[in-house]
């Protein structure tokens, strides 16, 4: 009997995959319709845009590859919203090389996301959806050009850094000067390899992460889990480099300072005030997520001027929540109805 579970596990296994290796850039067709240095905007276009729809620029994380939130048909966000009718535009933050080791936040903000929005063919302000530090970066954004932006939505988006969580805290520990010097590292590769900031979640839950594919492996006589996990591991393990300066200040401006919630972060010099936020807003957090616990993203919403704000607490951590076999009924399906109002 244990030699027939295996050799389903197995056969599961080299299925998902080949639909893993299928999904390398993505599940859902796309064009790409704009670019600066290596970030890609992609499209994605509805078969039918609905009536009164408003494009979404979807800006993933800087420190993954885009496609988390468009793994596969039946866990894609992109996918639900163009099946809602809703246009996307997705920001894909590409593969930065030594080269961009200069790209800084200003990059990202100031010309990146700009230049992006006028290659938008639409009149008038836009839908914003940020996911992790895709968030963030939104954040600034939209509260440096709030008349950009109708709708803003933030997915498990820390804004402050030093909530008391132990998991933050454990971070805020780790990048302690004494601890860890990022100047030096960065300085001898330029950027921040993606391989060492995948430790730093590794070592939040050091455990879980050295038994996830021995009890994973006891599921994959599922079929249908053996392709979900699969996918995910897949993306998992495909992280990306961080420009040197971009790392740089998300350690000593973010995580050391939390220069961004306590309003001393400026871009060339000017300001960013938060309070400038002033368009409907929504928070999406998740309750096990330790990578962003749900106080670290609801922060934002004491500070934007917004009268029409609200957040969506999910259950699951940063990604299940997200991408999730649940994720449809949980969170796509409000947050299309959402953006529809």
């Amino acid at each position: 009997m244990p030699v027939v579970k295996n050799a389903t596990r197995l056969n599961n296994a080299v299925s998902a995959g080949a639909r893993a290796f299928a999904y390398l850039d993505g599940a859902t067709p796309h064009q790409v319709v704009a670019r600066r240095g290596p970030a890609r905007l992609r499209f994605y276009e509805p078969e039918v845009v609905a009536e009164g729809a408003t494009p979404v620029m979807l800006v993933t994380p800087i420190i993954n590859r885009f496609r988390v939130v468009d793994l596969e048909p039946e866990a894609s966000l992109v996918g639900s919203l163009i099946e809602a009718g809703i246009p996307v535009y997705l920001v894909d933050w590409g593969h930065p090389a030594r080269i961009d080791q200069d790209t800084d936040w200003d990059d990202y903000v100031l010309l990146t996301l700009p230049r992006f929005r006028r290659a938008i063919p639409h009149e008038g302000p836009i839908d914003v959806i940020g996911y992790c530090l895709g968030g963030t970066i939104s954040t600034i954004f939209t509260a440096r050009f709030p008349e950009a932006v109708r709708k803003f939505v933030t997915l498990n988006t820390p804004v402050d850094f030093h909530t008391g969580q132990p998991h933050m805290d454990l971070l805020g520990k780790w990048v302690d000067p004494d601890h860890f010097p990022v100047e030096e590292i960065t300085r001898a590769f330029g950027n921040m390899p993606g391989s060492l900031i995948a430790q730093g979640f590794v070592w939040q839950r050091p455990t879980s992460s050295a038994t996830k594919l021995h009890n994973a492996w006891k599921r994959f006589e599922d079929a249908a889990f053996a392709e979900y996990f699969t996918v995910l591991e897949s993306w998992n393990q495909d992280g990306v480099d961080v420009p040197g300066a971009a790392y740089r200040t998300l350690i000593n401006r973010f995580y050391r300072r939390n220069d961004l919630i306590e309003g001393r972060f400026s871009l060339r010099g000017q300001s960013i005030d938060l309070s400038k936020i002033d368009m409907p807003t929504l928070v999406v957090t998740s309750s096990f997520d330790t990578t962003c616990p749900p106080a670290a993203a609801h922060a934002l919403l004491d500070v934007i001027s917004s009268t029409d704000k609200g957040s969506l607490d999910l259950k699951g951590g940063h990604i299940t929540a997200i991408v999730g076999r649940k994720a449809k009924d949980r969170l796509h399906a409000p947050l299309c109805e959402w953006l529809a109002k």
